[in-house]
């Protein structure tokens, strides 16, 4: 853990474990009262190795990125909301479909 603001934000480095060609992930969580509601926002920022060469495949690892982090924070919505554990069941049956049809209720904006 790199950065806690206390029921506010979570910052987390993740250096193993990474799918190839990354080198170092960033995670930054935080969240936000809005409007009677609750505003989630992860950040992600990453390496990757092979330097220029690995740097071409930047757009391909954001967009890819992007979409897990669509089925996460959907899995985590339907826990706030539902109070059920989120399991690979649920992101496979529930999410990624969500995903696909481009009706996730999140943004990854």
């Amino acid at each position: 853990m790199t950065g806690w603001e206390d029921g506010r934000r979570l910052v987390y480095d993740v250096t193993k474990g990474l799918p190839f060609p990354m080198k170092s992930l960033t995670n930054d969580w935080s969240i936000e009262a809005s409007a009677g509601s609750t505003v989630v926002t992860l950040e992600q920022t990453f390496e990757v190795k092979l330097g220029p060469l690995g740097s071409l495949l930047v757009p391909v690892i954001r967009k890819q990125m992007g979409k897990e982090m669509t089925v996460t924070l959907a899995g985590l919505k339907h826990h706030v909301e539902t109070g059920e554990l989120v399991d690979t069941g649920f992101l496979e049956k529930e999410a990624r479909p969500a995903l696909e049809r481009n009706t996730a209720a999140v943004s990854t904006a």
